[in-house]
């Protein structure tokens, strides 16, 4: 029955360390995760100095949206801490307005301090971005050799843009980095839960046994040895034998004494180690707990616009791709569209009346969407809409659900009344053999006919 006991015992240790190894574990995850997020603000900072670079070496009278986008963007680079939501907005407000006023510019002259700016720019992004990424320190590279060129030549506007570029591509890498960390961060939690679960019915069956074994014990020596002594004692010709197994007797109970008293401070011992362990299970479950909720919001964050609070260009083609290679999803229809004439509302009113175009387009936009029809931003002022298991009739209903919609959207901006919006949809249905981009290009090619057939209207292709 004592060997039982040690066998549990020495079990309870294998298992104590396999818990341990456990922890390690989550302790290694941990420490990868913060790696990430690390490397995201590493690629802040390089981004920061670019930033600064290119703006000090844009012409101080740029007109309309490039200068105010500029000056946006110094605002948010100057912060001590520069949040990753007012970084990506800023961008893209800049990137649009480039895009927008990219045409006609006068490139000006090189200067050596422009050659000297840009290798600095070349050697932030080297700094900031490396991933040991095959694919991405290509595309690095790449990018360098192009930013570096416009420098050279003076074209700030476009080395911008590749800037911007860059650092999506960056933040793309870097989510399916933490995807995956994420999904380990799942396994290793369940783990921990069941390992828990396992140590403390195993360590309460430990004890009981243990106590119950050694109490066993005790009862049955001490009564065989109590009749050995009752014998003894009356055998009057045995004096000395009698004497001598009498101490032996006492001999032996203190001896069992003894033993009882080691097992109840070595049961003590383990149970104060396990209190230990589940303290570290404890604080490794909610250090998990917390990463699980941080990540989400992350997730969350790297799959939605954040001007809008629709979701992004990203979360569409990872959606457009999963239906289409869904059978049960098919046929899938694509809607583009974009607003009439924006440019017009930002030369005018100025960006942040564009950014009310925007937002009002999306939420109306929304609300004129079936249960299974996503909406997305994907660049400056155009959208798509992803509508699975839907046929070119019904999605052309939906299509002019929006236009309708966009068309009562009507508001003021600094006295100037009745600001009213137009949008141009194009629409096509995925046929067999298609891919995400074979079913973007037909619709957007429909929405450029759209624009060309008079605008504010839905032409299907």
């Amino acid at each position: 029955m004592p060997g039982d006991v040690m066998v549990e015992i020495t079990g309870g240790r294998k298992k104590e360390a396999e818990t341990k190894k456990l922890k390690n574990r989550v302790l290694s995850l941990s420490r990868e995760l913060d790696a990430l997020e690390n490397s995201y603000q590493k690629s802040s900072r390089a981004f920061e100095t670019t930033v600064k670079v290119l703006s000090g070496l844009c012409d101080t009278d740029l007109e309309g949206q490039v200068q105010s986008a500029i000056e946006g963007l110094k605002k948010v680079v100057a912060a001590k801490k520069v949040d990753p939501k007012d970084l990506d907005r800023a961008v893209r407000e800049l990137k649009n307005s480039l895009v927008i006023q990219g045409e006609g510019e006068q490139i000006p002259k090189e200067t050596p301090e422009t050659k000297a700016a840009g290798r600095h720019v070349a050697l932030a992004l080297l700094a900031g971005l490396r991933l040991g990424h095959d694919q991405f320190d290509q595309s690095l590279e790449k990018a360098i050799a192009r930013i570096t060129s416009c420098i050279n030549q003076g074209n700030i506007r476009t080395a911008m843009t590749y800037v911007a570029d860059i650092m999506q591509e960056f933040k793309e890498v870097s989510e399916v980095r933490r995807l995956r960390a994420e999904e380990a961060l799942a396994e290793i939690y369940e783990e921990v839960l069941a390992t828990e679960k396992e140590l403390a019915s195993m360590f309460s069956s430990a004890s009981r046994e243990w106590v119950k074994t050694g109490s066993e014990f005790d009862q049955k020596v001490t009564a065989s040895l109590g009749k050995l002594a009752e014998g003894l004692k009356s055998d009057e010709n045995l004096e000395a034998l009698k004497a001598s197994v009498l101490n032996h007797v006492r001999t032996l109970r203190e001896t069992i004494r003894s033993r009882k008293s080691q097992e109840q401070a070595a049961l003590e011992k383990t149970r104060q180690e396990l209190k230990h362990l589940r303290s570290d299970l404890v604080q490794a479950t909610e250090k998990m707990q917390k990463m699980q909720e941080e990540s989400k919001r992350l997730g969350k964050e790297a799959r939605t616009d954040p001007m809008t609070g629709v979701l992004n260009k990203r979360a569409f083609s990872n959606l457009l791709d999963k239906h289409l290679d869904d059978l049960k999803a098919l046929p899938v229809s694509l809607i583009v569209f974009d607003i009439d004439h924006f440019k017009r509302i930002n030369d005018r009113f100025g960006h942040q009346a564009g950014d009310r175009a925007l937002k009002a387009i999306a939420e109306q936009a929304s609300a004129s969407l079936r249960g299974d029809d996503v909406l997305f931003r994907y660049a400056g002022d155009e959208f798509v809409i992803v509508l699975p298991k839907t046929q070119t009739k019904d999605a052309a209903k939906v299509a002019e659900r929006v236009r309708q919609a966009a068309e009562k959207i009507s508001f003021s901006y600094r006295g100037e009344n009745h600001i009213s919006i137009t949008i141009s949809l194009g629409l096509s249905q995925s046929v067999s053999g298609d891919k995400s981009e074979s079913l973007f290009e037909r619709a957007d090619q429909a929405l450029l006919e759209a624009k060309d057939q008079g605008r504010n209207r839905v032409n299907v292709k």
